[in-house]
């Protein structure tokens, strides 16, 4: 890690606040560091910073150090390579209000001191250290007070215990993992000690728990990905110390993991400083921005794929002859779905029921703009919607354009698309060209159209921290998506194809077959069932046995 002229002039002025006068003085004479006090928290005017920090564990210690302390009266020094003795270190660090650095040395054999760990160590300006393993620290400033350790990390814990002078314990998993970052946090919070234990097997492990440190007082947050719990163990350190907030995540995806969100809610005050560790996505900021303010998809959470499958009725409001939709009012509706899609989750899947609304609807004639499709009004609509949202169902807004674009009829509904639950379906069946009518010919899109509404609708997911929405697209032949391969995908958006084609269930195969084969990988997956025109219309055992799976089932 290199440091810039102005980390190193953050480290002058930290000693000089911490010690109100000359750096060079004793410290000890000046009198010690009695608070500590985040070095770059943010200014909530300047709005959210977000950086990312080193991935080696000694890199990364220095750069937590930095982020969160001005100085430090104790500091905690232990070596690479023991995971277990790394969360005992940790604790120890978080009980004396000091940060937990990586000695990159080792004194016994005599090698080269460490310059950047000497310097953090002038920076800190400690009255105390306490090495793991270390009988001599390089470096370390002339008025400090070693106090050594020892490096087996059993023997290390029964130390840690009699300094912190704990009388309850945790037991810490070993290995190091996600396991013993849980634990070290609890025993943080309640102020216990830790004890050695055996490791938690993978298979009883969680894939990624609820784990966070701080009260987040101070608007700097640690963003630390779970598939490295040792780097949670330095930021669950800093967070303690210093009143900000570590938060475990999936560091794929911030979304994945929705108790985050409560975890940051909690908070103090509004993260202003964040920093990201391990392999965090680069769009953490904005899924940040979800797990603060954004609601949450019916059946919770922040995403609908994987993990749920949606099982809807599919028709109009205004009409019982374009489905069972139509047959009865919203709330008479979502208890018809419920009825419906209850055998769907056999798999283990979540199921969520649905609406599919066909709002804007392919006609016969031109009408009044000459594009053969007629939109419904707000006031059709909207007491779906509301019922949805009272019932935890989701509903995708369906569009047959005729012979104007999908953007254009997608965008007049935006007032309805704002609302978490709210997605939308796309149609090209019902796409025309120029000359063309409805029934004479099966529609089609281009990808440059469909990735219009991609974009459209991932910033509007991006920019309003929505949750992410559905974006289906019905298919029955290839010809109706002649370039799907291109269409984009947005991690805002789930995008889902629907083989909608009809009639006996060998005939459905064959389409479905060729539909999913080739990039059908890039997508997930959707089915239709249809009432009349299936001969018979399939049973959900039928649908579970799809592959790839479907997350999303509707009737016609």
């Amino acid at each position: 890690m290199h440091r810039t002229a102005a980390v190193m002039t953050a480290a002058a002025v930290s000693l000089a606040a911490c010690f109100g006068g000359d750096p060079a003085a004793d410290p000890v004479a000046a009198g010690a560091c009695e608070t500590t006090t985040p070095g770059r928290a943010g200014d909530p005017l300047l709005g959210r910073t977000i950086e990312a920090l080193p991935v080696g564990i000694h890199e990364a210690a220095l750069a937590v150090s930095g982020t969160a302390f001005l100085c430090a009266t104790a500091v905690v020094v232990a070596p690479d390579g023991d995971a277990d003795l790394l969360a005992v270190a940790a604790r120890l660090a978080a009980g004396v209000g000091g940060p937990l650095l990586i000695g990159a040395f080792d004194a016994e054999e005599g090698a080269e001191s460490d310059s950047l760990l000497e310097a953090e160590l002038e920076r800190l300006a400690p009255q105390r250290i306490y090495g793991f393993g270390f009988d001599r620290v390089p470096g370390a400033p002339r008025w400090a007070r070693l106090v050594e350790l020892p490096a087996d990390p059993a023997t290390a814990a029964t130390e840690v215990n009699s300094i912190l002078e704990t009388t309850a314990v945790v037991d810490l998993p070993g290995g190091g993992g996600v396991p013993a970052l849980v634990a070290l946090a609890g025993a943080i919070r309640s102020g216990a000690g830790v004890a050695l234990a055996p490791a938690v097997p993978a298979d009883r492990a969680a894939p990624v728990p609820a784990v966070s440190v701080g009260p987040g007082d101070t608007g700097a947050v640690w963003v630390v990905d779970a598939g490295r719990p040792d780097l949670g163990f330095l930021a669950a350190v800093a967070a303690a110390a210093s009143g900000g907030k570590m938060v475990v995540v999936d560091g794929a995806d911030l979304r994945r993991v929705p108790s985050v969100s409560a975890a940051l809610r909690q908070s103090g005050r509004e993260p202003t400083a964040v920093y990201t560790m391990g392999e965090v996505t680069a769009d953490a900021d904005w899924q940040l921005d979800v797990l603060l303010r954004g609601s949450q998809v019916p059946g919770g959470g922040f995403l609908m794929v994987p993990g749920k499958r949606i099982v809807a009725l599919y028709g109009n409001p205004l009409t019982s002859s374009l489905g069972p939709l139509g047959d009865q009012g919203p709330d008479e509706a979502v208890e018809r779905i419920r009825r419906i899609s209850a055998a769907y989750g056999a798999d283990g899947m979540q199921v969520i029921p649905g609406f599919e609304i066909i709002t804007t609807m392919a006609s016969a004639g031109p009408g009044d703009d000459g594009n053969y499709s007629v939109r419904m009004g707000f006031d059709v609509i909207s007491p779906w919607i509301e019922a949805a949202r009272r019932h935890d169902v989701y509903v995708l807004l369906d569009l047959q354009p005729g012979r104007t674009d999908f953007l254009t009829q997608a965008q007049h509904y935006q007032e309805f698309l704002l609302h978490p639950h709210v997605g939308l379906a796309l149609d090209p069946e019902w796409r025309l060209k120029p000359g063309e009518v409805h029934l004479e010919q099966i529609g089609s899109v281009r990808a440059a159209e469909v990735n219009q509404v991609v974009h459209w609708l991932a910033d509007l997911v991006r920019d309003n921290a929505l949750p992410q929405k559905v974006l289906l697209i019905h298919q029955f032949d290839p010809i109706m998506l002649p370039d799907r391969e291109l269409i984009e995908l947005r991690p805002e958006l789930a995008t889902v194809i629907q083989m909608d084609g009809h009639g006996t269930l060998e005939l459905k195969m064959g389409s479905w077959n060729r539909l999913t084969a080739g990039d059908g990988a890039r997508f997930w997956w959707g089915w239709k069932n249809f009432y009349k025109e299936d001969r018979p219309t399939p049973t959900p055992e039928d649908v579970l046995r799809l592959s790839p799976v479907t997350v999303f089932v509707s009737y016609q």
